[in-house]
């Protein structure tokens, strides 16, 4: 009997990996949002919990002592101190592209209020029809506030980024000025300004929100030294 309940459990444990391998594959967003929301939980409960991790963040000059999840609220993930949004993001590889925000092209434009020349990039893109143009400084500055925030008014303070070890954390007003100094560079099918791109988004199964304009970003791209925590979970003093 002890053999047969073994042998139950072995193929138990092998359905649930085979599951999770096939979720995977069918709905990569849905599987990367649980496991960044899992992330968001965690974060929270070590501010909370984790004294360590409170005094390392205070020598670091974050006085930061407690947290609350945020879920669904805009960009901002978590709120420390009541007051000041941040947003969380789980990094397995530096140099990996990571989303940031996908959008219709039409509501990037009605929020946006770029010009029509910006206006004809985001449709070809859509439709990938390879790029011609320049982008006009006033668009870039449009552009790249939206990439951050999702709107024209800044409304985040800092960008957790969560690896196995270590907590990099960037302030969003040193990531603006950078990304104001970088050139835009227009390449077939995608822009580049500094450490984001932006491109169709594709894939989804040939569903119409491949159509969809996506804005990605590479923290191994940031020339900004970032603030670096010890990430060891379950300290208290």
């Amino acid at each position: 009997m002890e053999d047969i309940i073994r042998r139950l459990d072995n193929i138990l444990i092998s359905l649930e990996s085979l599951h999770k391998k096939i979720d995977r594959r069918l709905h990569p967003g849905s599987v990367i949002a649980k496991l960044g929301y899992r992330q968001q939980l965690e974060f929270v409960n070590e501010i909370n919990s984790n004294e360590h991790l409170r005094k390392s963040l205070y020598d670091h000059g974050l006085p930061w002592l407690s947290a609350e999840n945020l879920r669904g609220i805009s960009k901002t993930d978590v709120i420390v101190n009541s007051v000041i949004r941040v947003q969380i993001k789980r990094i397995e590889d530096l140099f990996t592209f990571r989303q940031i925000g996908r959008y219709w092209k039409e509501k990037i434009i009605e929020r946006t209020y770029v010009s029509d020349d910006f206006s004809r990039l985001l449709k070809d893109m859509s439709n990938r029809v390879k790029l011609k143009g320049h982008i006009i400084p006033e668009d870039k500055h449009k552009i790249i506030k939206f990439a951050l925030f999702g709107r024209l008014e800044p409304n985040l303070e800092y960008l957790v980024c969560v690896t196995d070890s270590v907590l990099l954390i960037f302030r969003y007003d040193d990531l603006l000025q950078e990304l104001t100094t970088a050139n835009p560079i227009v390449r077939d099918t995608t822009i580049h300004i500094g450490f984001i791109s932006i491109q169709r988004k594709g894939g989804d199964s040939k569903m119409p929100s491949a159509n969809q304009i996506q804005f990605k970003i590479v923290i191994g791209k940031i020339k900004k030294e970032p603030v670096t925590i010890d990430w060891i979970k379950g300290l208290s003093e």
